[in-house]
């Protein structure tokens, strides 16, 4: 218990500690408006560039997903020998600035590059940022502290649609608009212009984010000097855990961003709900019921742990992929949805 205790009191103050998971936290908010986006927007690119719903399901899945898994390996192994922020900054950066850039695409192909470089940036983001909540705090405070920052996801998804459906709803979507140095462009294209602009504040929050000495490797120096050959031996000694786990998360995950990407879409088509109806009522469900889960989720994971349950988190992890199973089966099977008859404009 003392040996414990005295790591413990190594760790960064709390206070500044909470403060890093502050500006990660909203990091990943920014991350997950920029990605999740478009799903509101299916409707008004259809018309503006002829796209198909394969075509729509490629920018919001293949697209990004190939791009984000192939390019999240080497930049986490860089965030073992680098400076984690300096990383995390570029990435944010760098998404940001993709993400205007969708707001000023006149064809499918721009589209699907800028969401390549949307992809991209935002690989840089997770590996680095859990790294970092890990050496600010010790293992009995770590599935809070993780829970807040995975706050960002809802807060984020939850303003994509909240901050789509308020544009869409005020402007008409034939009306073009005109913006500085980007010039004339449509609401949804101003949608993603709106929402990428923010994400460089907070690249510029990442300087006031110190590195913290790292804690959980086993080495003597701040790099991790574990080789590649290292981390494959390691994965094949765990196999059985890192297959369940990874294949069980990757599924979890599945059902969740295909919900995301067209539950707006099937409101829409099923129910005749308004874009903007569609995207004010599943933020405003994100930004709630979501964060409320995500915190609950991560106290529960803490006090199991402390109870002597060592498998906590995965049991929580397990209690709210059968919640999701049921409840996202339900939506499916709804023949209506509440208050039909009425129309938002």
């Amino acid at each position: 218990m003392q040996g414990i205790a005295e790591v413990t009191d190594a760790y960064p103050p709390p206070r500044y500690a909470w403060y890093v998971v502050g500006v990660l936290t909203l990091a990943n908010a920014s991350a997950f408006i920029d990605r999740q986006v478009l799903g509101l927007l299916v409707a008004p690119i259809r018309r503006d560039l002829g796209t198909s719903d394969t075509q729509m399901g490629v920018l919001y899945g293949l697209a990004f997903a190939l791009f984000y898994t192939l390019l999240g390996i080497p930049l986490g192994r860089l965030a073992d020998r680098g400076s984690r922020r300096a990383i995390i900054a570029i990435g944010i950066a760098a998404w940001s600035v993709m993400t205007v850039l969708c707001g000023v695409a006149r064809t499918y192909e721009q589209l699907l590059l800028a969401r390549f470089g949307v992809a991209i940036g935002e690989a840089a983001l997770a590996a680095p940022a859990l790294s970092l909540i890990a050496d600010y705090f010790a293992p009995s405070r770590r599935a809070t502290a993780l829970s807040v920052y995975s706050l960002g996801t809802f807060l984020g998804a939850g303003l994509a649609n909240l901050a789509g459906g308020a544009v869409l709803g005020r402007l008409d979507g034939h009306v073009a608009l005109q913006w500085p140095i980007v010039g004339t462009i449509r609401p949804w294209q101003s949608v993603f212009v709106i929402v990428g602009l923010p994400g460089l504040i907070v690249a510029m929050l990442m300087a006031t984010v110190r590195e913290p000495r790292r804690r959980e490797t086993g080495q003597p120096s701040d790099a991790v000097a574990f080789s590649v050959v290292d981390v494959l031996r390691h994965l094949r000694g765990n196999r059985a855990a890192f297959l369940c786990h990874n294949l069980g998360y990757a599924l979890f995950a599945l059902v969740n961003f295909a919900t995301a990407a067209w539950l707006p879409t099937h409101l829409i088509r099923t129910y005749g709900w308004s874009a903007a109806r569609a995207g004010l009522t599943l933020g405003t469900l994100t930004v709630t019921v979501g964060v409320a889960g995500v915190v609950v989720g991560g106290s529960v994971a803490d006090a199991m742990l402390a109870r002597g349950r060592t498998d906590a988190k995965l049991r929580v992890g397990l209690i709210a992929a059968l919640g999701n199973l049921a409840c996202g089966t339900a939506y499916t099977l709804a023949p209506t949805a509440a208050h039909r008859g009425h129309r938002s404009p």
